[in-house]
């Protein structure tokens, strides 16, 4: 018997329409997780109804003096809020380096789809936004 091989299909969320048919695009696969992960990532608690617990709380974070604590306490929210939220995504690795610059931290997030072979990489600039 062949091995299933799951596919995923979300909702573009930028909403650009099909150039013939005018409806919503889909994105598939990894590309499907990416985003999903993401919007784990920027969302935080309270901000999506009915479930406040989804999101990661780091926007909570960036609002923390930018020390080395404060880095090491957003990878681990991010870390937490991906094995809690998305289960599609099995996080290999997270690396968030300060940017004293911008005033805000590069997250480099790694993870598997469905444990497969492929890893998939989302690169998000966290900053404050009031």
């Amino acid at each position: 018997m062949p091995d299933i091989v799951r596919q995923y299909k979300d909702v573009d969320i930028s909403f650009t329409p099909h150039p013939t048919s005018g409806d919503i695009g889909q994105i598939k696969n990894a590309d499907a997780v990416k985003a999903a992960v993401r919007n784990v990532i920027m969302t935080g608690f309270y901000e999506k109804p009915f479930r406040p617990g989804f999101g990661s709380g780091v926007s909570k974070l960036l609002f923390e003096p930018i020390t080395p604590l404060t880095q090491e306490s957003i990878k681990i929210a991010i870390q937490d809020s991906i094995r809690t939220w998305e289960p599609r995504a099995e996080v290999v690795d997270v690396d968030v380096s300060i940017d004293r610059d911008e005033q805000g931290y590069h997250a480099s997030i790694q993870f598997a789809v469905d444990a497969a072979s492929e890893i998939v990489s989302v690169n998000v600039f966290l900053e404050r936004v009031r």
